[in-house]
């Protein structure tokens, strides 16, 4: 059975916030230090799908991205 570590239940969360960053041209350090998460492996675990940040993070997440809190977290478009 896998463990938690090896298990991405966020995949297309992670999908999204790595595919805004992208479009944004940042890199994963540029991004941590912008929204204040702490580490590069920390944020490479979310768009990884491993880990879903709080809501604060995807919050912070959305404003630096330029996209609204429900796309990021759920993929749900709002017009």
């Amino acid at each position: 059975m896998p463990t938690d570590c090896t298990v991405r239940k966020y995949e297309d969360f992670g999908k999204r916030i790595k595919e805004k960053r992208l479009d944004r041209k940042l890199s994963q350090g540029q991004v941590c230090q912008r929204v204040g998460i702490h580490s590069i492996s920390i944020l490479s675990r979310y768009e990884n799908g491993y880990v879903m940040p709080d809501d604060s993070v995807i919050s912070s997440l959305a404003k630096e991205y330029g996209c609204s809190f429900e796309y990021l977290k759920e993929g749900k478009l709002t017009p």
